[in-house]
């Protein structure tokens, strides 16, 4: 299990959250932590999506995986 980083949707400005997720593949994961509650935060993305992350710099120097695309 590790970290991924789902953009957050509707917050006026870029906002990830981190995440618990399944690296099942050289990039690929599952995402496996529940989506919250959609009156409280609205993700671009959600449980058991499977998605590629890419790296992705922060603006205080950070570097983490980030969803990318979700895999169909």
């Amino acid at each position: 299990m590790t970290t991924i980083y789902v953009k957050m949707l509707e917050e006026g400005v870029d906002c990830w959250k981190p995440i618990k997720a399944l690296e099942i593949g050289e990039g690929v994961f599952k995402i496996i932590e529940n989506t919250p509650d959609p009156n409280d935060e609205l993700w671009e993305f959600a449980k058991d999506d499977v998605v590629i992350c890419i790296e992705k710099e922060f603006s205080d120097g950070k570097v983490a995986m980030i969803v990318d695309r979700k895999i169909e």
